[in-house]
């Protein structure tokens, strides 16, 4: 059996695949057109697009003369789309008259054999520009790929990116040998990739670099063994495997000795599953597989029960079955081996086998609101799903004047009726509809490749007649665009607390007034769009020298906008139709995750604004280096550094070599903030207000905690004991017997959270502190039985509401989405609530959600024993709105205030686990100091200082009695409101 891995690690393999997903559903405004450049083959602009820009062009040599035969190609972004609107080679003068182009953001590229190609990027709008473009000498570089003997290898694709946006691809001859011309300056991004060879990126290399040699290692491969319980082999069982570097999940069935080999494998964690019949495997996860390793597996199939999921329209006891709804069974909450199905014309489908009784269902149908992670009680093998009719959403986009604008894309955003986040659009749900379309079949064979078993490797698709085509969802819906005349049909939309957004490229994103749709009902909504302003400009390094691929974000300051793009070879970057305030953000193309320069901007409609982003001077590397406490190396340190200035959005993770360091690029004088962790080494944190050139740090002998967790009559088994600290929050599990034990931990001061099923959850501080030489005792933690209370909340004319949010004491105003944390109930669609393990005695139970009032109950808490019949009424509360959730992102905390010494303080209320502040080591009772360097000086403040763009990461100023005073840099995160 293979070393299992991390937690850790076995989550970042299931969510590798679905943060993909996500990411590519819900793209918005970073569009490919504006991420990536038009290619070359791109198609032609279509007739039917407005033509009222023109552009003279003059192209000259590098000393100034008029450059001839210059194959010059304008690029349109229309819609998202790049578009090929003209193409034209210059004449003896160098010039050329481009008419009848679209207005909009722009590409021009000029090529000529012997030069290098030269691009630019503006905005054209209805007046004429005239633009010159240079033309540099070209440089030429070479590639020599070989494999592990030394041995040339012929066929291999190399990819070569430079400052120009559009890359340079070749293959390798018969001597290993890929050249290159028609370059511009270094430096450059080589990518390498060959059947049967782990592929490379290196990520800068100069002219002095060529020829480069790059040895390609040899794949590995998994050697899977399938036995059932009593050890015997299993012949023609289906072996399932997917991981950080095979997605989506691939199957191979084994041979009579119950074999299969899995070849073609770069390094990665990999999952795997057997199943046959009704037998199947535990999944082995996260499976460790080095550079050119062979690694035997064996899985053992155990007797696996069946689902039966029903999907009804309704929660009505004789609510019919929806036929053709799409179901998923996710086991442990999140697996790399969905089940999928498709209900039958009862509404009813089976999935299966499974093991165990941790697992999930979702539902989805045309028409109806998607229900999500609905939970499978132990030993279930029966579960209903009811779903909700969506709505319908009409209307009309306009301009200014009135006139129908085609071709804007449209989201809706707000709270549901179960006061979760609406963000919906029809391409989150094309794409979820696509991939359900292409993983129903199950997973997609490996391809046999002789001696070596199977390879996940994809032959190209066939082209012409008879091509191979991929499997689309015939249940996609039509895209939310309006159409010609402004008008557009959305459906099925989630009811609730709305808002709907429009996009265009032409236009400033429009954000309608919230309204109130409700389940099968119609809305009607008119949305005008606004020309924005245009911004141009040109990223110089700080002695006047352009930067090329330099990647330029824009964010709006006030809503939800965020564009990317990269700087042409001159440095120049464009955007059309911006708001009136917004965020530039400017990352070297070499770092493109450090952020080096920022700057807000104020942008006035119709008008046009130019400037220059001079970037700083590059710092000079730090050199951490990690020793123990006797002053030896220590190797493999994670080691995470974080900029603690606002401006510079340095973040990165590093490890120590055998010499226990690790260069930092960019970092010397920056106010940073270390943090080291290493098994069996005490975590440890260090804040430098300016990085010098080197970071001595020592790391001393690890502590370990351990305890017991009891009742009076006895050990609690299985409870989930959460330890935070200012490295980072520590799990542990009680065995039978209540023990526990968390290692790897500094004496700091930390807070524990125990949490039982039946027992009132048990928050206290706790001091770490010891010689290393004996673990640390935290003693014995005994819990108390806790009582229910169960209730329903309703409005004003009695009727119940959904998706409210139940305490006791204060419920938390800012959630992260997911879970709800601990002592958190929500309402169902009945409005009815049960809180569970709750406290003896008297005590306030309280009912929130956006767009209401507070409403309060007292009730008598008895252990073992249900409160019933609490009732809460809620008031509406205009003044509030829920649908702003999705137009900026925050941090999910509920702030407070409090006067101390005459003097108004914020602090953090309440800290909910499993948020980015929570991960940031923030807990309850922390004082808010400063954000940025500014001090926080009001509540109202504060919260508006912590809303902004999701891509904008926030520094702030923390204390902590009795004397703990410190900086993090911490992340936005969408809120639950």
């Amino acid at each position: 059996m293979a070393e299992p891995a991390s937690r850790f690690e076995r989550v970042i393999i299931c969510l590798a695949a679905l943060v993909c997903l996500l990411f590519m559903g819900t793209l918005n405004d970073l569009s490919l057109a504006s991420l990536r450049a038009p290619q070359l083959n791109a198609p032609r602009l279509p007739d039917d697009v407005t033509r009222e820009a023109s552009l003279t062009l003059r192209v000259t040599e590098a000393d100034g003369s008029p450059a001839s035969g210059v194959l010059v190609r304008v690029f349109a972004i229309v819609a998202d789309r790049a578009y090929l609107a003209n193409s034209q080679t210059t004449a003896g003068d160098g010039s050329l008259s481009l008419p009848d182009l679209p207005a909009g953001e722009t590409w021009v590229i000029a090529e000529r054999a012997g030069s290098a190609r030269t691009t630019t990027r503006l905005v054209l709008d209805d007046k004429s520009r005239e633009v010159t473009l240079k033309l540099a000498d070209a440089e030429a570089f070479e590639v020599v790929v070989v494999d592990p003997l030394q041995r040339p290898i012929r066929g291999v694709r190399v990819t070569l990116y430079g400052g120009d946006p559009l890359p340079h691809r070749t293959t390798t001859d018969q001597r290993g040998l890929a050249h290159f011309e028609s370059l511009g300056p270094a430096p450059y991004a080589v990518e390498i990739a060959a059947s049967g060879f782990d592929a490379k990126l290196l990520p800068r290399v100069g002219l002095g670099d060529s020829p480069l040699f790059v040895k390609l290692e040899r794949l590995g491969g998994l050697e899977v063994t399938v036995v059932d319980s009593g050890g015997q082999a299993v012949s023609e069982a289906t072996v399932l495997v997917t991981g950080s570097a095979l997605w989506p999940a691939r199957s191979s069935t084994t041979d009579s000795e119950g074999r299969v080999n899995i070849a073609g494998l770069p390094r990665g964690f990999y999952d795997l599953r057997a199943e046959k019949g009704e037998q199947v495997s535990d999944a082995e996860d996260g499976v460790l597989l080095e550079r050119g390793e062979h690694k035997a597996v064996k899985l053992t199939l155990v007797a696996g029960t069946r689902v039966t999921v029903t999907v009804t329209d309704g929660d009505d006891e004789d609510a019919v079955g929806i036929a053709d709804a799409d179901v998923a069974l996710v086991e442990g909450g999140i697996s790399s081996f969905p089940r999928y199905g498709r209900t039958d014309a009862r509404g009813v489908v089976e999935l299966g086998p499974v093991i165990g009784a941790d697992a999930t269902v979702s539902a989805r149908a045309d028409g109806y609101v998607a229900r999500s992670a609905v939970p499978l009680e132990e030993d279930q093998t029966e579960v209903r799903v009811s779903l909700m009719k969506g709505g319908v959403l009409v209307g009309q986009v306009v301009d200014e004047r009135d006139y129908p604008i085609d071709g804007a894309q449209l989201e809706v955003i707000g709270v549901g009726v179960d006061g979760m986040p609406v963000m919906e659009s029809s391409r989150v749900a094309a794409f979820r509809d696509d991939h359900f379309a292409f993983a129903l079949p199950g997973a997609t064979p490996l391809i046999p490749a002789g001696e070596l078993g199977v390879m996940p490797i994809v032959p190209d698709i066939p082209r012409g007649p008879g091509a191979l085509t991929v499997t689309r969802s015939e249940r996609t819906d039509s895209p939310w665009v309006s159409a010609r005349n402004g008008e557009f049909e959305l459906t099925p939309v989630t009811p609730g607390r709305l808002r709907l957004v429009a996009r265009h490229p032409g236009y400033v994103e429009a954000i309608s007034d919230p309204f109130d749709l409700v389940s099968g009902g119609r809305g009607e909504v008119k949305l005008v769009m606004r020309r924005g302003g245009i911004l141009e400009g040109r990223v110089v390094e700080h002695n006047g020298t352009p930067v090329a691929g330099a990647r330029i974000e824009v964010a709006s300051v006030f809503g939800s906008l965020e564009r990317v793009s990269y700087s042409a070879d001159d440095g120049t970057f464009a955007f059309a139709a911006l708001p009136s305030s917004i965020v530039l953000m400017v990352s070297r193309p070499e770092r493109p995750e450090n952020i080096v320069e920022r700057l807000t901007i104020d942008i006035v409609a119709d008008e046009r604004r130019q400037i220059e982003v001079v970037l700083p001077e590059p710092r000079d590397p730090v050199t951490i280096r990690v020793t123990d406490d006797r002053g030896y190396p220590i190797e493999q340190v994670e080691i995470h550094a974080s900029s603690l200035e606002l401006k510079t959005a340095l973040r990165k993770t590093l490890f120590s070599d055998d010499a226990g360091e690790a260069e930092l690029l960019d970092a010397r004088g920056l106010s940073l903030r270390v943090v080291v962790s290493r098994r069996r080494r005490a975590p440890g944190v260090f804040e430098f207000e300016r990085a010098p050139a080197e970071i001595d740090l020592t790391m001393w002998p690890a502590l370990n905690a351990v305890g017991t967790v009891e009742t009076r009559w006895g050990p609690v088994a299985d409870a989930e004991l959460t330890l935070v600290t200012p490295t980072g929050a520590r799990h542990a599990r009680s065995d039978e017997r209540g023990h526990f034990r968390f290692e790897d931990l500094a004496p700091v001061p930390s807070r524990m959270l125990v949490v039982a099923k039946g027992h009132v959850p048990h928050e206290a501080d706790v001091v770490i502190e010891g010689d290393g030489r004996r673990d640390v005792d935290l003693g014995a933690v005994e819990l108390v039985k806790g009582g229910v209370v169960v209730g329903v909340v309703v409005d004003e004319r009695g009727d119940p509401i959904a998706g409210v949010r139940v305490a006791s004491g204060r419920v938390p105003t800012y959630l992260p989405l997911g879970k709800l944390p601990i002592g958190v109930a929500s309402t169902n669609r009945e409005g009815r609530f049960r809180l569970e393990d709750l406290p003896e005695g008297r005590t306030i139970i309280q009912a929130y959600k956006v767009g209401f009032e507070r409403a309060e109950a007292d009730a008598e808490i008895r252990a073992g024993r249900e409160a019933r019949d609490i009732r809460l009424e809620l008031i509406d509360d205009p003044e509030t709105d829920a649908t702003t959730a999705g137009l900026q992102a925050s941090l999910a905390v509920t702030l407070g205030e409090r006067v101390v010494k005459g003097k108004r303080i914020v602090i953090f209320e309440h800290v909910p686990f499993g948020g980015e502040a929570q991960r940031a080591g923030m807990l309850a009772g922390d004082r808010f100091l400063t954000f940025g360097g500014v001090p926080i000086r009001s509540l109202e403040q504060a919260r508006r200082r912590l809303n902004g763009p999701i891509s904008q990461d926030m520094v702030i100023g923390l204390w902590r009695d009795p004397n703990l005073r410190w900086r993090v840099r911490v992340r936005r995160e969408k809120l639950r409101r």
